[in-house]
């Protein structure tokens, strides 16, 4: 059963109404899934962290979704089985409709990276009909080939037809890969600087919870890498040094006050993989 919301509503449309518009589509899926479900199956234990850990990454991914979708941002989203699809209006995208569609796209990615799992993605242009009962058009197959058959490693790419998008989806950060496509670059976020260090823990944790096997070879040093990139500037000193202008300046976030150590233990913590 799939989870749809949208910022309209469109419940009372006909078959006969419906027809092709032009949008912006994200279809991100969590990477190996099947797998994951599949050994969930062969103890009680393991089956019921399993479901733990899933169902947390969904649910906070919807509970964000809902929270900050607006009744006229004219974004769709689709949630099913370990997928999401989120769609925004393509012929007159406006910073606010793109701030929208960027927003639920960095939802999902945080929803599912603080429950340790990996995604894989793809953001298209085209021919789409999306509505709360239906979901399907070539748009939707090119997103979806670009998560299956181009992205390889867990990353959400850009179709390299959309390079528009660089300079115009707000708060997303692009980075340009080794083989020339734009993905969007996890490993440094547009956060606050004081939660950037327990990010960064929960990327380490995540890649090394991925077995060190022949199969996920590319995809476990690929993550290395794009880790080991993301800390190669980063600094306890220098961190602590800004964090304690920060907190003494007056006008600090008072929880932030409150967890100055656990932030410092945070960037103690990170070092290379």
């Amino acid at each position: 059963m799939a989870n749809t919301i949208s910022g309209n509503q469109d419940t009372d449309i006909a078959p006969s109404d419906v027809s092709y518009s032009h949008r912006y589509i994200a279809f991100i899926d969590v990477l190996g899934f099947g797998a994951l479900v599949s050994e969930s199956g062969k103890d009680q234990a393991v089956a019921r962290r399993t479901i733990q850990r899933v169902s947390d990454a969904i649910l906070c991914a919807i509970e964000e979704l809902e929270e900050n979708l607006g009744s006229t941002s004219d974004l769709m989203y689709t949630q099913f089985s370990d997928s999401f699809v989120v769609s925004v209006d393509a012929d007159h995208p406006s910073m606010r409709r793109l701030f929208s569609f960027t927003l639920a796209i960095l939802d999902v990615i945080d929803s599912f990276l603080i429950s340790r799992l990996l995604l894989r993605g793809g953001i298209a242009r085209g021919q789409l009909i999306h509505t709360s009962k239906l979901l399907f058009g070539p748009a939707m197959n090119r997103a979806h080939e670009l998560e299956s058959k181009v992205a390889k490693v867990p990353r959400i790419v850009l179709d390299p037809m959309l390079d528009e998008l660089e300079g115009l989806l707000p708060m997303l950060q692009l980075a340009r890969d080794i083989d020339d496509l734009h993905y969007i670059d996890y490993f440094a976020p547009r956060k606050a600087f004081y939660l950037i260090p327990s990010w960064l823990q929960t990327i380490r944790q995540t890649i090394e919870e991925v077995p060190v096997v022949p199969a996920l070879e590319e995809k476990r040093t690929w993550l290395v890498t794009k880790f080991n990139m993301a800390i190669s500037d980063f600094s306890y000193e220098g961190f602590k040094g800004r964090l304690d202008e920060y907190v003494d300046n007056g006008d600090a976030n008072p929880a932030v006050v409150e967890d100055y150590a656990e932030l410092l233990t945070y960037a103690r913590e990170v070092r290379r993989l």
